[in-house]
């Protein structure tokens, strides 16, 4: 299911570019820990999030225990107008909602199952965002 806020005060944000910062995050992890960080700053659609969960939830469906955190949530909502639409009259409707991300910030924690298993399920999940990440 898509991630949106509940509640917001305005439905139609200013466009805002994402600030990159320069250095990528260094984080103390556990034996079993893996990280999706991401290569560069950008945006990510709730879509894109709701897939990376699906494609690890799939892979790591057994009856082991884990835990998936996702570090981003999508606040900021994104506008468009229809095609052929004259000049004017508002601001369009809204089209979809998303996270904006910086150079090394974290995505998604996976803990407690094999080390290999969550590789395997964040290259897979990797592939289908829009931004360039690495595993930590």
């Amino acid at each position: 299911m898509l991630q949106q806020p509940k509640k917001v005060r305005y439905n139609k944000f200013h466009k805002n570019k994402v600030k990159s910062s320069k250095n990528v995050r260094k984080t103390f992890l556990s034996q079993n820990e893996v990280n999706l960080v991401s290569k560069q700053s950008g945006i990510l659609k709730s879509s894109e999030i709701a897939t990376v969960k699906k494609i690890v939830g799939n892979i790591l469906k057994q009856k082991q225990f884990y835990k998936i955190v996702l570090r981003i949530f999508p606040h900021f909502s994104k506008t468009k107008k229809p095609l052929e639409t004259r000049m004017g009259k508002g601001k369009g409707l809204l089209d979809f909602w998303f996270a904006k991300i910086r150079k090394g910030q974290l995505l998604c924690t996976i803990t407690g199952v094999n080390r290999k298993k969550i590789v395997l399920a964040l290259e897979k999940a990797s592939k289908k965002i829009s931004l360039k990440t690495f595993l930590q």
